[in-house]
């Protein structure tokens, strides 16, 4: 199974974790040409080599504005250097819309200027999180990364309006930073999709210390948004006294890290690091991935949390958008069952499971997905096969097959419906067929 491990001893940002990738060798050229995809322009993407305390890395830069020819031929001025939101210098805010008026900025850890705006008309063009999500669904991205980018802002969009106080939809992106987010975001999940990754991993995150400071005050690190993002994660906080994990690097990782603690067992291939943009004397500021392989996917006896809803007033289409946002969101497995409740009402037992350390993370999304008021969890052991994820090639190209093992006997072997169904579509051919394909291929290459 691809598999790849966030080590985030000097914490995670949009860009750190976009640049750990293109050092990986994700070819940023086809980045680019994914990002084209979106109905986005007025700004580029580039990438160079940087030292941080000797350790050779890549940094990664938004440039949004000055003389840059977008994907649709609008030029825009003004331009920012960006590589969002992390420890550069731009202005980047969150508008709330209130009746009242005055403006906050602070000094993030590494020269980061990031200030909100609390106006009910600012002056300066914004996206809120619904024309930000209608972007990323009007792209023709792959599903995987629309949801997964769509994801990522929900949950950040959800933690600003906790940190102020206020709503998602209040929560507005002056335009320079919305650009920059976006970009950040989506061109991390295309490379994602990209390396073919199918495990996310992470080490607890270092969030930094010390504190940041605002007009109204001093704050303590993590800001208040990263700290709302960061639910349920194992967090500490280092030697550093600066603000080391963002929230757009923590909506990154937390809606595809479905692993948080050591480093597992797995071969390492490749290596890559991602810097930050000040170099810290004594102290490399980068992020570090793994990317691996497991020969299997969850293996000998362990245990996961099962959360339980017993639901009667929930329509059919959001039960069915409760369960991709569930499995795009990491859930090991969630499914539903008909039963008969009180008073005779016909209705539905929601059951997701999960990793224990992501049960709060998903008990939210659970109160913020469905109509349920109450849940029940429990953890329970388990123990299932050693899986491993082959490729078979066939005559409409290579598919993957689930192979899973008794004491290293064969007991099962599924062709992965997903490469199945791809392949029935761009051949035409049945998607039974294609299946059988595989098998056959399969049981060929092991007789």
């Amino acid at each position: 199974m691809r598999t790849i491990y966030f080590d985030c001893f000097s914490g995670a940002s949009g860009d750190m974790l976009l640049g750990a990738l293109v050092d990986l060798g994700v070819d940023l050229a086809s980045v680019r040409a994914e990002l084209k995809k979106l109905p986005l322009d007025g700004y580029r993407l580039e990438s160079r080599r940087v030292e941080r305390s000797a350790l050779s890395a890549t940094k990664v830069d938004v440039i949004v504005g000055e003389n840059v020819e977008g994907p649709g031929g609008r030029v825009h001025r003004h331009g920012h250097t960006v590589s969002h939101d992390r420890h550069h210098n731009h202005e980047h805010s969150h508008e709330h819309s209130h009746e009242h008026n005055h403006d906050h900025g602070h000094e993030h850890g590494e020269g980061h200027s990031h200030d909100h705006s609390h106006a009910q008309d600012s002056g300066r063009p914004s996206m809120n999180l619904s024309r930000i999500l209608d972007v990323i669904a009007s792209s023709s991205l792959s599903e995987k990364t629309r949801q997964r980018a769509a994801d990522a802002f929900r949950r950040l969009g959800d933690a600003e309006a906790r940190a102020h106080g206020t709503t998602p939809e209040d929560v507005h992106f002056h335009e320079v930073g919305a650009v920059d987010a976006i970009v950040d975001v989506v061109a991390t999940m295309v490379a994602f999709e990209l390396l073919g990754i199918e495990r996310f991993c992470s080490s607890p995150l270092n969030v930094g210390g010390g504190t940041v400071a605002f007009s109204h005050g001093t704050y303590p690190v993590p800001g208040p948004a990263t700290l709302e993002l960061l639910r349920g994660v194992p967090i500490y906080s280092g030697a550093v006294k600066k603000e080391l994990v963002t929230p757009t690097g923590a909506a990154i990782l937390t809606s595809v890290v479905e692993y948080w603690g050591p480093l597992p067992a797995f071969v390492v291939d490749r290596v890559g690091y991602g810097a930050g943009t000040r170099d810290v004397q004594g102290h490399p500021n980068v992020l570090r991935v793994m990317l691996g392989t497991t020969s299997e996917e969850e293996s000998g006896p362990g245990s996961v949390v099962v959360l339980e809803a017993a639901i009667d007033d929930m329509t059919p289409e959001a039960t069915g958008y409760f369960l991709e946002r569930a499995l795009a969101a990491g859930a090991l497995d969630v499914y539903v069952t008909p039963i008969q409740m009180k008073k005779n009402r016909p209705g539905i037992l929601l059951t997701l499971l999960a990793e224990p350390v992501d049960r709060e993370r998903f008990s939210r999304l659970v109160f913020q997905e469905t109509t349920t008021i109450g849940l029940r969890y429990s953890e329970v052991a388990r123990t299932v096969l050693d899986r491993q994820r082959v490729s078979v090639e066939t005559a409409v190209g290579p598919i993957h097959v689930k192979v899973a093992r008794l004491d290293g006997d064969v007991v099962s072997a599924s062709p992965e419906f997903e490469d199945c169904r791809e392949a029935a579509i761009r051949t035409g051919l049945p998607v039974r067929r294609i299946q059988a394909m595989a098998a056959a291929a399969f049981a060929g290459r092991n007789e």
